[in-house]
């Protein structure tokens, strides 16, 4: 399947046609603008390997970091992550965070030990809306595209990154949100989920 042909939303995995600011079926967001509204929450967050943060010196991360250990969020890493690090300290920070859950696996997984549905395989999708015009990939774009079907594949609600020229410029977070694939700057990720609290704090959903 190349990013062309049929929509499914990564939450329920129903199609979508048009331009929805959400998911019809299962309200996910798929714009934005639509977080202001919505009772869904972010809360299983995957780090990029650029927001290791292993001096805390960004105050969102920070937040972030703090809010994980409050249990509001979850901040989750793929395997992936300590395969790109350099450095011992970054690596023994990253190796206390939690990994991404487990694929459930028939025969294997019990319903108990917190293995999870896959998400849908969009690697082909992920690919071409990351690097469109790139026909042989680096190992590091390699890498990119693994980290983000990794995130998707388990479920999580968003990926939290530096790296905004392959992630987010030229439309590309737009892109993986006509999805339901959320990739989100520090700033941008702290300032959702404080709304959200605030919200919460005031009788919100």
């Amino acid at each position: 399947m190349t990013e062309q042909q049929a929509v499914l939303c990564v939450r329920c995995s129903k199609g979508l046609t048009g331009n929805p600011a959400e998911c019809p079926n299962c309200g996910w967001p798929l714009s934005v603008e639509a977080w202001s509204t919505t009772d869904h929450t972010l809360r299983r967050v995957t780090i990029d390997a650029c927001c290791v943060n292993a001096r805390h010196q960004d105050p969102c991360i920070n937040a972030l970091e703090a809010w994980d250990k409050a249990g509001i969020i979850q901040l989750e890493r793929a395997d992936v992550l300590l395969e790109e690090l350099t450095g011992d300290h970054r690596r023994r920070k990253m190796e206390t965070v939690l990994p991404l859950p487990r694929l459930f696996t028939w025969n294997v997984s019990r319903w108990d030990m917190g293995d999870v549905w896959a998400g849908p395989d969009l690697t082909p999708q992920v690919q071409h809306i990351l690097f469109p015009t790139t026909p042989r990939l680096s190992r590091n774009q390699t890498n990119e595209v693994r980290h983000l079907t990794a995130h998707i594949r388990a479920g999580g609600h968003a990926f939290l990154t530096l790296d905004t020229s392959d992630f987010i410029k030229r439309g590309k977070q737009k892109r993986l949100a006509k999805y339901g694939i959320w990739v989100f700057t520090p700033p941008d990720l702290t300032s959702i989920i404080d709304r959200q609290l605030k919200g919460q704090g005031s009788g919100g959903a």
